[in-house]
């Protein structure tokens, strides 16, 4: 995987090929054709992940405050 990952990183940055940040060219036979929907899907899925990241930093915020390793064991 390491070696994808460098050859994206060296051709983008030569600029061999043309991608979005972040986009590794996975998944995109799951987005819909129409670009219009593709566009209201990828933002979707940015906004799940920021509320991803909120839940996960209250479960961190809480593990400092209380001292346990995990809420919830």
């Amino acid at each position: 995987m390491s070696f994808m990952l460098d050859g994206f990183f060296f051709q983008g940055f030569e600029g061999k090929i043309n991608r979005d940040a972040g986009d590794f060219f996975l998944g995109k036979n799951f987005l819909p054709k129409d670009e219009d929907k593709a566009n209201e899907m990828k933002l979707k899925e940015l906004e799940n992940g920021r509320l991803a990241m909120l839940a996960f930093s209250g479960i961190v915020t809480q593990a400092a405050l209380t001292g346990k390793t995990w809420p919830f064991l």
